[in-house]
């Protein structure tokens, strides 16, 4: 994180060019964290919700994922009516 902090810090990018390194972090919080940070940064703040969007869809996957991880599907019961 602290290398991709150095790298934003020391470049002018747009929302368009800092989403693909935003998605090189697996973390959300880590995610919210460092778009926080690049704002300041940003030549287009005005497209800051942008990143936001991008960061809630990934949230909201990652848990539905959880969410149905660790459900026990049931076995197939064999009926036999014979």
């Amino acid at each position: 994180l602290f290398n991709i902090r150095s790298f934003v810090s020391s470049r002018c990018l747009t929302v368009d060019q800092f989403k693909p390194i935003l998605a090189l972090v697996d973390e959300e919080h880590e995610k919210e964290e460092l778009a926080e940070f690049a704002y300041s940064y940003l030549d287009d703040r005005e497209n800051f919700s942008e990143l936001y969007t991008a960061i809630q869809y990934s949230r909201t996957l990652t848990t539905t994922k959880d969410r149905y991880k660790n459900i026990p599907f049931p076995k197939a019961e064999i009926v036999n009516n014979y």
